[in-house]
């Protein structure tokens, strides 16, 4: 539960900037584009530290690496919120990224080394759930928060998460478990087969197209529905409950036709009808936008959410001995497609109207589709 808390202060600041753009760029006095390149920052240190910062704590003491980390990072968002300058809530984006890049794999080796064999599974899953459960509530809520007080207590309360699950992880978390000591090398080593490269590539293009518009949702769904700014926190709540239900549907669905491809490419085509249904919100404006948009919100969550399942699945497959490493290599991907998406989105909303933004990410899972399919199937 505590390992989960940890997770779930992540989760929340990973994604809450997408509920608070508007008022932050107001508050920082800088476009929206600029505003939504904390995203960017965050996933793309994240994503490249996360193999170093491995490398270099494999082998000590994860109380030590967990407790450090986790104290940083609740730092970090302190400092963040009395930011006056956006330079500085950057820099401090980017030191929460590469304490969140320490505490996640030190997280889930903990889980597993607390519990027995036949748990450790559910353990994993527990401690990442609260990537997942951080969107349902903490996102719509640091958007309300925002909305009725300022974009600055949103960072207030991830610090206090943070700096509680810091002391209770201090208190109760055994010194005696050390974490792997794999070297960069090892860590990298799947990149050797052309087919998990492939593998990743297709996850870095969708989620960069899914991302561009999931971090400028908020200013889409205004100009969809022609709501106030105070429901936002309404949109994000919708995209939430959807993304676990995408969670679960995914997985279970990749079980029942045991193929994890043709899983990817169900969903896939689901994200893509999504995006472009939001597209199609967003070119109506009010009142047809209003009903269309919440509709294409909960889709494009759940088919985007659900691909997660079948692709860790396709890629164990393309190298079973490695899984540790091409599980990771996927968050990686990951946070690269969040980091390119978020910008890709940042300059589409500068030289153009909202609508291009998810008329690109439905071109992103076009090609994301193209690429599963054209060397996918075959392989699993």
């Amino acid at each position: 539960m505590l390992l989960a808390l940890g997770m779930f202060a992540i989760g929340a600041d990973g994604f809450v900037i997408a509920g608070i753009l508007p008022d932050l760029a107001t508050g920082l006095q800088v476009p929206l584009s600029q505003a939504g390149l904390l995203v960017s920052a965050f996933a793309f240190t994240y994503a490249i530290s996360a193999p170093i910062l491995g490398a270099v704590l494999g082998g000590k003491s994860l109380r030590t690496i967990l407790v450090a980390s986790m104290g940083v990072f609740a730092a970090a968002n302190l400092a963040a919120a009395l930011s006056e300058h956006y330079a500085w809530l950057l820099l401090w984006r980017l030191v929460a990224a590469m304490s969140a890049a320490a505490y996640s794999p030190a997280a889930v080796a903990a889980a597993i080394n607390l519990l027995p064999p036949e748990k450790r599974g559910q353990a994993s899953s527990f401690v990442l759930g609260g990537l997942t459960v951080a969107l349902v509530t903490a996102v719509p809520l640091g958007a309300m928060l925002a909305s009725a007080s300022s974009w600055r207590m949103t960072f207030v309360l991830i610090a206090a998460l943070a700096a509680t699950a810091t002391a209770t992880l201090w208190w109760v978390m055994p010194a005696s478990f050390q974490s792997r000591n794999l070297s960069l090398k090892e860590r990298l080593s799947p990149l050797r087969n052309s087919d998990v490269i492939w593998a990743l590539v297709s996850c870095f293009v969708w989620m960069a197209g899914g991302i561009a518009t999931y971090t400028f949702i908020v200013p889409i769904s205004l100009s969809a529905t022609g709501w106030s700014p105070d429901k936002a926190g309404f949109v994000l709540l919708i995209y939430g409950a959807a993304a676990i239900a995408g969670n679960l549907i995914g997985g279970r669905l990749s079980d029942f036709l045991k193929t994890p491809v043709r899983a990817l490419q169900y969903f896939l085509c689901t994200h893509l009808a999504s995006l472009l249904l939001m597209g199609l919100a967003v070119f109506s404006g009010p009142p047809w936008g209003a009903w269309l948009f919440p509709v294409a919100v909960a889709v494009f969550a759940a088919s985007g959410w659900a691909c997660t399942p079948p692709q860790a699945s396709r890629l164990v497959s393309l190298s079973p001995p490695h899984a540790v490493q091409v599980i990771a290599l996927n968050t990686m991907a990951t946070y690269l497609g969040m980091a390119v998406g978020a910008a890709a989105g940042g300059l589409l909303s500068t030289n153009g109207p909202l609508l291009f933004i998810p008329l690109a990410g439905a071109a992103a899972q076009c090609i994301a589709l193209w690429m599963v399919a054209a060397r996918g199937e075959q392989r699993s």
